[in-house]
């Protein structure tokens, strides 16, 4: 008998061997709304997010409901156009909100990466776990039967 556990997902349980696995589980989605904050502005639940200056954010239909950790709340990241885009306020619901102030051309529909298969990836699942001050295993396990999986 043998247990593959995270190994499947090419995800080693213990750090210092991580270099012997490559993760293959990357989690996208789709920029739905596109909007410009003056200084002042709040963002997400209570308005934990507050403007410091103009700026543009991103709205990514992802949030706790499908997995992301709230503890990801104002410190994670994702992925857009190969640029870091810092989650702004509460990990919402269903939604995710992200500033795109500093990179150029965003527009609704295009891709995030969510979770990237890169293991030393600033978004990558063992990124995300340690942001959150969890195991890899707890995130995979926390990701939604809503999500659509494509197996390749």
């Amino acid at each position: 008998m043998l247990r593959l556990g995270l190994g499947q997902y090419g995800v080693s349980p213990i750090e210092k061997y991580q270099e012997y696995h490559t993760p293959v589980l990357t989690w996208n989605s789709t920029i739905v709304q596109v909007k410009d904050l003056k200084k002042g502005d709040v963002v997400s639940y209570n308005g934990i997010f507050t403007a410091l200056e103009d700026m543009r954010i991103a709205v990514v239909p992802a949030g706790y409901y499908e997995g992301i950790p709230r503890s990801l709340s104002s410190i994670g990241s994702y992925k857009i156009h190969n640029q870091i885009a810092p989650i702004l306020g509460r990990v919402c619901m269903n939604i995710t909100v992200v500033d795109i102030t500093d990179i150029d051309g965003v527009c609704v529909g295009d891709s995030v990466e969510i979770i990237s298969p890169e293991a030393l990836s600033y978004n990558s699942i063992i990124s995300h776990a340690q942001k959150a001050e969890t195991i890899p295993y707890e995130i995979m396990t926390g990701l939604s039967e809503s999500i659509r999986r494509v197996v390749k």
